[in-house]
């Protein structure tokens, strides 16, 4: 890890709907919500600096914070992704919108720097660098590059992590627990794109088995400048829950690209329903199932392409 002064994390503001939102958090940047999420007035710029991995406040250096031997959380339900070289097979004899740039979007890929992105229960996605040697001014393999800790995960209770009790009288918590879905899809219209650029390597990820029940979306097409896209948590909408199993990215209609998840247990609405995230916008389409009136959700589903030329996913299951 860097030093905590050094570590390149991002948050996002409440409302969360694109990379104008994204923020650093640090003490300097954090929103008047989140402060008041980590504690009182006094314990805020500590809580916040121990989160980004400082060790001064923690009880062997004299203060009242749990001790660590690793700014890095237990990773449990969220299996490291690689990222690297698009593939430029993928779409090979395809025919939709956005299908005849794609092997330009490969071919500028090959020089992309090549990541691993995992989530952990310190309540961050992180990246950390996968190239075997150090360049000139690049990090050094394994360092980490970037982190993103969801504003949900925040309002959600991540400051129990500084607790000594934690894992005893404090219980541990899956702070960002959930599986990561990476994919490189066709956006039209983002930022006025046009061809190759429209293509863009997108991840999704969810809280998982985490109170904060929330989904986000990152562009981590340039290492170096992850944008975010959006984040919706429960206090969006009554049915999303605790969302298990790995995202599906699919094309719904021609041209347009969306996020598919079961809305997963314990929601507000306690029903079960299929959840459908426009992967530009964070637009949110439900279709409840039928099911249990009540004390139900539902798991990942299996999606599938009607017409594999033109790549669009026509039924879930």
């Amino acid at each position: 890890m860097p030093a905590a002064a050094s570590r390149n994390i991002k948050t996002c503001m409440n409302t969360c709907t694109g990379d104008g939102d994204k923020i650093n958090f640090n003490t300097t940047d954090a929103t008047s919500a989140q402060r008041t999420a980590l504690g009182t007035s006094a314990e805020q710029d500590d809580l916040i600096n121990y989160l980004r991995g400082s060790s001064a406040r923690e009880a062997r250096n004299g203060g009242t914070l749990r001790n660590r031997s690793s700014p890095l959380g237990d990773i449990v339900s969220s299996q490291p992704v690689f990222v690297g070289a698009a593939d430029p097979n993928l779409f090979f004899n395809k025919s939709f919108p956005g299908s005849d740039s794609y092997f330009s979007f490969t071919a500028s890929s090959t020089s992309r720097k090549k990541r691993i992105y995992v989530a952990a229960n310190d309540g961050m996605l992180h990246g950390f660098s996968a190239e075997q040697v150090a360049e000139d001014g690049q990090p050094t393999p394994g360092q980490e590059t970037f982190a993103y800790l969801p504003n949900a995960v925040i309002l959600g209770g991540v400051k129990n992590l500084s607790s000594p009790a934690y894992g005893f009288g404090v219980p541990h918590e899956f702070y960002n627990d959930g599986e990561l879905t990476v994919s490189d899809v066709y956006l039209s219209g983002l930022n006025s794109c046009t061809g190759a650029a429209c293509w863009r390597t997108v991840l999704i990820g969810t809280t998982g088995r985490g109170l904060s029940k929330a989904i986000y979306a990152l562009d981590v097409t340039d290492p170096a400048d992850v944008k975010l896209l959006w984040e919706r948590d429960a206090s969006d909408s009554s049915y999303i829950g605790q969302i298990v199993g790995k995202p599906v990215v699919a094309q719904t209609s021609s041209g347009v690209w969306s996020v598919l998840v079961g809305n997963g247990y314990n929601s507000a609405h306690n029903k079960p329903a299929l959840l459908q995230f426009n992967i530009r916008t964070g637009a949110l389409t439900v279709y409840e199932t039928t099911g249990s009136a009540s004390d139900d959700g539902l798991a990942q589903p299996a999606v599938w392409i009607g017409n594999v030329s033109e790549n669009i996913s026509t039924q879930a299951y």
